[in-house]
């Protein structure tokens, strides 16, 4: 019976199972209690994680609902979605599901954003918090089609983000898309941070200026829920929103008319960074929420209200959890962390030693970011004179530094960094100055702390020898072609094309009709090699052949021809007796005697 079910099921079985892992483990890459070495990680137990937060939130901790990991990419959601479509019991429901993101390390692909936004349109919520990163890419899209009305204030002396439509900070200048013009409106732009002496006096203010303290009152109440919260929240660092006039999004807490935006990243309040406003009593959007299609996103700009440090600080958990109470409506669903961009941190300050470097040039509003520069006082020599001219200086009006020497860029999950040096590697610079502890902090960096694998390319570096160089490049066009349909198809039908020449160029043999096994009597029918060769059989074999073809008879008319008749041809007596009449007590010495004396 067990035989017959195993014989029956078995297969089925075990295809089963191997589409099961596919799903649940390796292609969807949504997983429960993920592990992050990074900050603001729902796992991690560090002052700058967020694991208490989430621990209220999870029905295996103090809270209700099912908590789920993303490190892949939110584009996952969608094809899970896609792929249970027909399900009964789907993976993910939109409207029962909350899409958090805590700190946007890395630039959502446009890919990505996309699939961010139809999440929220078909009933997704999403909690999108970040101070210092990339949030604004998560609702960008291509081109900056997705729009939500609400986005974080960019500082301006990032390379490309200056404002586009006023020369001035004032902020009463309105851009294209409703906007007012505080900065620019690429997604690679970080946001500016956030200045207020609110509640500065009192005792519940730390007296430090990168701590922001926010009133407060919040009450709405529509399809999904009601969100009654008053009192204050503890920020550290944060940003601050702006809404496009007649959008979709409105603000829900404001900093104060004291406050100022610090666009120029100098920790001063100047000309245009001020938040006043005449039609109101408030400053700036500190958390705005808007409806987009079925869904809801709330855009919180400040992540250290989720910390570990600060979440049981003033307010910060009873707003948080009445947030989360109004977004579910009061039921259990399921939050998912999107943890895809967290990536490790790199700190480094140092002075780097390198050997005839070059300079590199980004894109204006491009992807890429300068991380190390040369001084103003530097010069590129464009025409290799070795002296500095024309053109050639470095200097900036609007930095302190010159021309970029290493430079990051992210491109799709990816990231490339690109350095215009190669002697800090070699043997000679590595442990010059503080060479060695830029690459391995580099490297510490891309690898977020985990083992990763490494590949060296010295494909590109002329080789020392012929054969060397001949290997290389043998592999390299292998590896081109391989890589190109169209040119393995080419490859392919010219390896044919020759062999056909050569096929051409070779005669043809000329053709034998055997009408005999040509390795019967030829295959050795003894243990010792040599006896093949000395036994009187093979002897007479070989012999009778020799005799057959010198006269020029064919097998068939040999067969036919009459023992007489072929005495006369052996015309030895001894050849008669050992080849006709098979004669035993020959010794083999006269019968090779008489084989070499044979003659026609």
């Amino acid at each position: 019976m067990r035989s017959e079910f195993r014989k029956q099921y078995g297969s089925k079985l075990l295809a089963l199972f191997v589409v099961i892992i596919m799903i649940t483990v390796v292609y969807p890459v949504l997983i429960t209690n993920a592990k992050n070495p990074s900050q603001l990680s729902a796992y991690d137990n560090d002052w700058n994680d967020i694991s208490d937060f989430s621990n209220d939130l999870n029905k295996d901790g103090a809270g209700k609902h099912e908590i789920k990991t993303i490190v892949s990419r939110p584009a996952i959601i969608n094809k899970i979605s896609e792929i249970e479509k027909n399900s009964t019991d789907p993976t993910i429901k939109n409207n029962d599901t909350i899409l958090v993101i805590i700190g946007v390390e890395r630039m959502y692909t446009e890919f990505d954003s996309g699939a961010i936004h139809e999440f929220v349109k078909n009933g997704g919520k999403v909690v999108l918090a970040d101070d210092s990163g990339y949030g604004n890419s998560a609702f960008y899209g291509e081109m900056g089609s997705l729009e939500i009305g609400m986005k974080l204030r960019t500082n301006i002396v990032q390379e490309g983000c200056a404002p586009q439509k006023s020369d001035s900070l004032t902020g009463n200048v309105i851009d294209a898309l409703g906007y007012d013009g505080s900065g620019s409106s690429s997604p690679k732009c970080k946001p500016a941070r956030l200045y207020d002496v609110n509640h500065w006096e009192e005792s519940i203010h730390p007296k430090n200026n990168s701590i922001v303290i926010a009133d407060a009152d919040i009450s709405r109440s529509n399809e999904i829920g009601e969100w009654d919260f008053t009192g204050q929240l503890l920020m550290s660092a944060p940003g601050a929103l702006t809404l496009q006039t007649g959008g979709k999004a409105e603000g829900l807490v404001w900093s104060t008319q004291q406050a100022f935006i610090d666009y120029n990243q100098d920790g001063q309040g100047g000309k245009g960074e001020g938040t006043y406003r005449d039609e109101a009593d408030y400053g700036v959007e500190l958390v705005a929420e808007a409806n987009v299609g079925s869904g809801k996103v709330i855009f919180i700009s400040d992540t250290s209200i989720f910390t570990n440090e600060y979440y049981n600080q003033l307010d910060n958990k009873e707003f948080i959890t009445s947030m989360f109470e109004y977004l579910s409506g009061g039921e259990e669903q399921t939050i998912i962390f999107d943890e895809s961009n967290e990536i490790g941190e790199w700190d480094f300050t140092g002075q780097i030693l390198m050997s005839a470097p070059g300079a590199l040039t980004l894109q204006t509003g491009g992807k890429a970011e300068g991380l190390v520069w040369s001084t103003q006082q530097a010069f590129i020599d464009y025409n290799q004179d070795g002296q500095g001219g024309k053109g050639e200086g470095t200097y900036r009006d609007e930095a302190d530094y010159g021309v970029e020497l290493v430079a990051e860029a992210n491109v799709g999950s990816g990231k490339v960094i690109f350095i215009s040096d190669t002697s800090i590697f070699t043997n000679e610079y590595y442990n010059q100055l503080d060479n060695k502890e830029f690459i391995t902090s580099m490297f510490e960096y891309l690898s977020g702390g985990e083992e990763q694998t490494i590949i060296f390319d010295e494909s590109r570096h002329i080789q020392s020898d012929i054969i060397s160089l001949v290997y290389v490049q043998l592999f390299g066009v292998l590896g081109y072609v391989s890589n190109s349909e169209t040119l393995g198809i080419l490859f392919l039908g010219s390896i044919i094309l020759l062999l056909q020449l050569v096929m051409m160029r070779v005669k043809n043999p000329v053709p034998w009709r055997h009408m005999f096994n040509i390795y019967e009597g030829r295959l050795s029918r003894f243990r010792v090699p040599h006896a093949h060769y000395t036994h009187p059989e093979t002897i007479k074999e070989i012999f009778i052949e020799k005799v057959r073809i010198d006269h020029g008879f064919s097998r068939e008319e040999f067969e036919m021809l009459p023992s007489s008749k072929i005495e006369e041809m052996l015309k030895d007596p001894i050849l008669v007796r050992f080849m006709i009449e098979n004669e035993k007590n020959m010794t083999l010495k006269e019968v090779e005697k008489a084989i070499k004396g044979w003659k026609k």
